[in-house]
């Protein structure tokens, strides 16, 4: 999917992680690196915060150009896994 976008000129973006299948019910999934789960989002901004007050903190004020594009690929991204989960 991720290559129709690229294709398409669509600014959506995944990451191809490898899966292998050990049985009929089970198997192996690549685990995604430079990730930070909730749990460590929340920690590093208080567990009341919001994933805004997290850009805010690592990305700096609303209009600064480093917030906006964090924001864009962040809303890039979700937009492609939940058209994925969607799809599927």
């Amino acid at each position: 999917m991720g290559q129709i976008w690229s294709q398409a000129k669509l600014p959506l973006w995944v990451r191809a992680y490898e899966i292998l299948a050990t049985g009929p019910n089970c198997g192996l999934i690549e685990s995604i690196t430079d990730s930070m789960s909730l749990h460590a989002v929340k920690e590093k901004v208080g567990l009341n915060a919001t994933l805004n007050d997290y850009f805010l903190k690592q990305f700096g004020a609303r209009k600064s150009d480093r917030y906006k594009k964090a924001r864009d690929n962040f809303c890039n991204s979700l937009a492609a896994y939940s058209l994925i989960c969607y799809i599927l």
